[in-house]
């Protein structure tokens, strides 16, 4: 009787089992996705980096090194959180206050990939405060207040700036004529905006931001020329922003690349001292 009972209950389990498996495969099970804003490990930088037994620079470098090989193309549109990569910037300027790199391309990630734009901000200032006099940050500082935080008075003070120094005539030749027009006007038009956002593609190295930069481009170019053709001016642009000859259906004109209106963010559209650039 007890070696029949021993017997059902190993049948029992082999049973069970094998039940439990094939239910484990023909069932279907819903796919979780956690986005590294969800998944990143945060600490407060100002609770432990002081007491770390490690040399500093080196372990930047590593932070440094992991976050971009980390990084995300999604974009973060929390107000009340910065995104994680802000945190890990804001602990590297901590450990390296020196790391110019962590300045001139975080500062551009959280504005254009993550649209963080107040982290990028900060990270910016923090950046200008070491290096006070570098181009570079000081354009993208105000590329960052024009185009998304609509403070349109520290823009003009930071391209004022940046029209002092040797670089400007060299690799941002129109910048006197744009600073000209907004400080006459506290705005400019489509053309003006796409000349702006072109030579900071063109200069832009990385793929990621120059892919960014290239949308709005192609929105620019693709809004201007259609207004153009469309209300039949004189002296429009046939091709778009990549070389392809604009589509005429039945009299009226389209891209053949699908494309969103350029628009400022509506933080810039919020702060109520800057209006969308009118053509």
């Amino acid at each position: 009787m007890l070696r029949l009972k021993s017997t059902l209950i190993i049948l029992s389990l082999i049973l069970s089992f094998t039940l439990f498996n094939y239910l484990n495969e023909s069932i279907e099970k819903p796919e979780i996705q956690i986005t590294k804003q969800e998944s990143a490990f945060l600490l407060k930088q100002d609770t432990y980096l002081d007491i770390i037994p490690f040399p500093k620079r080196l372990l930047s470098a590593i932070i440094w090194i992991s976050t971009l090989l980390e990084s995300d193309m999604q974009r973060h549109y929390t107000q009340d959180e910065n995104s994680w990569l802000y945190y890990r910037f804001m602990t590297i300027t901590r450990l390296d206050p020196f790391f110019y790199r962590n300045y001139s391309i975080g500062g551009k990630y959280l504005s254009i990939i993550k649209d963080d734009t107040f982290g990028a901000e900060n990270i910016y200032s923090k950046g200008l405060k070491i290096y006070k006099h570098d181009f570079w940050l000081l354009i993208n500082s105000a590329f960052n207040h024009y185009f998304e935080l609509g403070n349109i008075e520290k823009a003009i003070n930071l391209y004022d700036q940046a029209s002092r120094y040797p670089e400007a005539q060299k690799y941002f030749p129109i910048l006197p004529s744009l600073l000209g027009k907004l400080k006459r006007e506290h705005g400019l038009n489509l053309e003006e905006v796409y000349l702006l956002i072109y030579q900071a593609w063109q200069k832009e190295e990385i793929p990621e931001l120059k892919i960014r930069y290239q949308e709005s481009l192609y929105s620019l170019r693709a809004e201007i020329d259609l207004n153009c053709l469309n209300q039949r001016k004189l002296k429009c642009k046939l091709y778009d922003h990549f070389g392809r000859p604009y589509i005429n259906e039945g009299g009226v004109f389209k891209a053949e690349k699908d494309w969103k209106k350029f628009e400022l963010s509506d933080r810039a559209k919020i702060k109520g001292d800057i209006s969308p650039p009118s053509n």
